[in-house]
């Protein structure tokens, strides 16, 4: 059974969203980096002079930076969007039968890891692989592309073999000689390394912000799930007393609801968020993290033990149940791996509330404290985990204070630690993940609906 949205089967409109998602991913990529790809005459050694004869020629055109914008805003995302769209063309029955596969593999699967693990599996898609791989398999792709219009020409076939040899080369050319050039420019210029370096930054940064905003996303529809399970034990009854359910569950409203409750959960619990740059920015309010994990939480896994052990009694279920043992191994993987890196999380999240005071009090008791310490800190009484470090050795540098040399290096171990922890955590369950879809695609293709 296929789950619609505004009429729309959701694995299909998954699959047109991906479609349109990957050129948009890396647009923004390039966009946003600090790098940028520069054009060059040749895929030479990049030592050779930085091109002076090439630059000095499309300077004195006036054309130099407009064509490093139209290389970086259209021909890159472009190009290094050509594995995903061909493979898409290829197998978007498949793909849409694999994803129906992978949902009904997982429903087992606690719904906190699936949004959770599942959210960081496609953070770290895009972060780390989608860099690193996609332009090499643009090159592939384009190796395909080209192969399958000369394979499907019957133009092409009934040529002799020099017109055949021309016109295989002109096409390869053609279809491969993008690709080709923008991969070897990415990897020339290292701009992998650099692009590494940089999204690294901005996980690290927002490991908290992407745990912390998967967990209101949870805690919502743990709201609307209530609401919901009231809607349907009136149906219920009426459905007993009178034959027939007069009352149906307000799924708009509902929805609406949910939206309402995830903005107050992220306003109430979101300790910062990040704004990459050098310094970087952290943009703070008066949020107050405590409350989201040491209450909000538990009365909303409350919520959700009542929806789910009322909807196995009664039989009430939003959807249908679909029991898997690699599903059973999946949530049993997830919640091993919870219980060994959720306190590691929580940490980097608790530990500022308990720090920040310290650093305002020494901060304040000196003169120059105030212009030390980012004024934002005093007005939200929070400093990220990230900036702990920094604030501390400011605090050693400015009153001597031992103590606080000896937290800097204390928070910065604890933060490497807690961020390799997670990382690893993340990456094997992203791994799970793959493997999951790798054989649910293998399955939807020995499988017709």
């Amino acid at each position: 059974m296929s789950f619609r949205i505004g009429g729309f089967v959701l694995s299909r409109l998954s699959l047109a969203l991906s479609v349109f998602l990957t050129p948009l991913y890396f647009l923004l990529l390039f966009v946003f980096s600090p790098v940028k790809l520069r054009p060059n005459p040749l895929p030479f050694d990049m030592s050779i002079a930085n091109y002076p004869l090439l630059h000095g020629f499309l300077q004195s055109l006036g054309v130099e930076q407009p064509w490093i914008n139209v290389i970086n805003c259209i021909f890159a995302p472009l190009f290094f969007s050509l594995p995903w769209l061909l493979f898409v063309a290829l197998n978007r029955e498949r793909i849409i039968r694999s994803f129906e596969m992978f949902d009904a593999t997982t429903t087992i699967v606690p719904l906190r890891y699936r949004i959770f693990y599942g959210f960081n599996a496609l953070l770290l898609l895009v972060f780390f692989i989608l860099p690193a791989l996609f332009p090499v398999l643009s090159v592939v792709s384009s190796v395909i592309l080209a192969g399958r219009v000369l394979n499907t020409s019957e133009w092409f076939w009934r040529q002799r073999k020099v017109v055949k040899l021309v016109t295989c080369t002109a096409a390869f050319t053609i279809i491969c000689g993008g690709p080709v050039y923008m991969t070897v420019i990415y990897y020339l210029e290292r701009l992998h390394v650099f692009l590494t370096s940089w999204l690294w930054e901005l996980w690290a940064n927002n490991i908290v912000v992407t745990y912390t905003i998967s967990m209101c996303i949870v805690n919502a529809l743990a709201v609307g799930s209530i609401v919901w399970l009231i809607f349907a034990g009136s149906a219920e009854f009426e459905a007993k007393t009178f034959g027939v359910a007069l009352t149906k569950p307000p799924y708009k409203a509902i929805a609406i609801l949910e939206v309402a409750f995830f903005i107050l959960f992220v306003y109430v619990g979101l300790p910062y968020i990040y704004i990459p740059g050098w310094p970087p920015h952290y943009l703070i309010w008066g949020s107050n993290p405590s409350i989201l994990y040491d209450r909000i939480n538990y009365i909303c896994l409350g919520l959700i033990s009542l929806v789910t052990l009322v909807g196995i009694t009664k039989g009430l279920r939003k959807h249908a149940f679909n029991f898997s043992f690699l599903g059973l191994i999946i949530a049993g993987g997830f919640i091993g791996l919870d219980m060994v890196t959720g306190n590691y999380i929580k940490t980097l999240v608790i530990i500022p509330k308990v720090l920040t005071p310290f650093i305002m009090n020494v901060a304040l008791s000196s003169s120059w404290g105030l212009l030390t310490v980012d004024m934002n800190y005093f007005l939200n009484l929070y400093i990220p985990y990230y900036e702990l470090p920094r604030a501390l050795m400011q605090l050693y540098f400015l009153s001597g204070t031992h103590i606080a040399l000896t937290l800097a290096v204390y928070v910065m171990t604890l933060i490497h630690n807690s961020v390799t922890y997670v990382t690893g955590a993340i990456i094997l369950t992203a791994l799970i993940w793959f493997i999951t879809v790798i054989y649910c695609f293998v399955k939807a293709g020995a499988t017709r609906m």
